[in-house]
């Protein structure tokens, strides 16, 4: 079927009574719908301005809450290195106490041991020299009672060897 047989079936009093009734409605929606429509359609686009105002009030708070708490955690991380910091150098500090506490300590022992021995070797010596002299002491007794003795026995023997030779010169004589 071509355009032209098309428009040869069509019937002219239905396209006006279609297009009569398209005008009234057209008509009676202008006059009671239309300013409710455009007003609906008004408070819509209000209202979707109004939440991308809000919305891009939000984002711009966002962004300041994300400023103000990276602010904060590079303050807590200044403060925690700060407080690090502090407490390495303490801690260094109390090493350094300690060492030299135990460096005098060390010291005060060494000396106190060193007395100690001293005094002990003091004893020692004192003791070392009164056995040295009971043995010299003892040793001299032994001797004079030796040569005492000696010279008794000497004394015996010559007085033994003056009686035999007095016998024999009086047996002689």
């Amino acid at each position: 079927m071509g355009i032209l047989e098309y428009f040869k079936t069509l019937q002219l009093g239905l396209i006006f009574f279609q297009t009569l009734v398209f005008l009234c409605t057209l008509f009676l929606l202008r006059k009671f719908a239309w300013n409710s429509i455009l007003s609906f359609i008004k408070e819509q686009e209000e209202a979707h301005a109004a939440a991308m105002d809000r919305l891009e009030k939000t984002k711009q708070q966002t962004e300041k809450l994300e400023i103000a708490s990276k602010s904060i955690i590079d303050q807590a991380k200044k403060r925690g290195e700060a407080i690090r910091e502090n407490a390495l150098a303490h801690q260094k500090a109390l090493l350094e106490e300690g060492r030299q506490t135990l460096a005098l300590e060390k010291e005060k022992m060494i000396a106190q041991a060193m007395a100690h021995l001293a005094e002990q070797q003091a004893k020692e010596k004192k003791n070392l020299k009164k056995k040295a002299a009971t043995l010299i002491i003892h040793a001299t007794e032994k001797l004079l009672r030796t040569r005492v003795e000696n010279q008794y026995k000497d004394a015996l023997l010559l007085e033994q060897l003056v009686q035999d030779a007095t016998q024999e010169v009086s047996h002689k004589a």
